[in-house]
């Protein structure tokens, strides 16, 4: 397994507790599945001349959400300018319809689109490392859940 699926499977455990799982091999095996399943998400997209990039959904107990780069550039080793398909379906019978609003570091986020219960979008060439598409129940601004882009290393550019 590599040293990034291990760290994100010990992510929000302490830095001692995190090490000692490390070397122990003891990590939350869910985690370690969807990490495994964005390495091979990454590394298909390279064999196909795609760049890769991860657009991680968190939160979502009363929305599913699927994300699905498109593309993304590679530029200084890592990759950037993703443009990132999401579909969502909202689980909660009480959520009629999402705001989608976009946010980076140091940017208020703004509304990217808004739509029903279930719906699907394209963004444009504009998700970066840490940039959010913030799902929010339409009525009450209520969270629901975000994407979050994590830009990868990447050959060339």
């Amino acid at each position: 397994m590599s040293d990034f699926c291990r760290w994100r499977a010990v992510r929000h455990v302490s830095v001692g507790i995190a090490a000692a799982l490390v070397v122990a091999g003891c990590c939350d095996q869910n985690a370690i599945d969807e990490c495994r399943k964005q390495e091979r998400q990454a590394a298909a997209m390279e064999a196909a001349g795609i760049t890769p990039f991860l657009a991680e959904v968190n939160g979502g107990s009363r929305v599913d959400i699927n994300s699905d780069v498109q593309t993304a550039r590679c530029h200084g080793g890592r990759s950037r300018n993703a443009e990132v398909k999401l579909t969502w379906q909202v689980i909660d019978p009480e959520i009629t319809g999402v705001r989608i609003k976009v946010g980076s570091a140091g940017a208020e986020p703004k509304v990217w689109m808004e739509s029903g219960a279930a719906g699907e979008g394209v963004t444009g060439p504009w998700i970066d490392e840490g940039s959010r598409l913030i799902f929010e129940d339409q009525k009450t601004g209520e969270v629901l859940a975000e994407v979050i882009g994590s830009s990868l290393p990447c050959k060339g550019g």
